[in-house]
């Protein structure tokens, strides 16, 4: 579930494995590619600059902070 602010309440509706997290996330992303004739490859890195993890209310704790991390691969065909 998506929610910037989480109450105490929140958490106790919560169905089995569900989390919290912010709706908004800002990134870089860095890429690199190569043709090789008919065929490219493509490597991809994504960094998330933004803390993903919600505020719980009630709770003082700064240290807990998530970012996105990916990293992608891809190779295209081109006939």
């Amino acid at each position: 579930m998506f929610k910037n602010k989480v109450s105490e309440s929140d958490l106790y509706n919560l169905n089995g494995d569900e989390d919290f997290a912010r709706r908004t996330n800002f990134g870089l992303n860095l890429g690199a590619g190569y043709r090789i004739g008919s065929i490219l490859v493509t490597a991809t890195y994504s960094k998330g600059l933004c803390n993903i993890t919600p505020t719980y209310e009630g709770v003082d704790d700064d240290d807990d902070k998530t970012t996105h991390k990916g990293i992608s691969l891809a190779a295209t065909w081109f006939f």
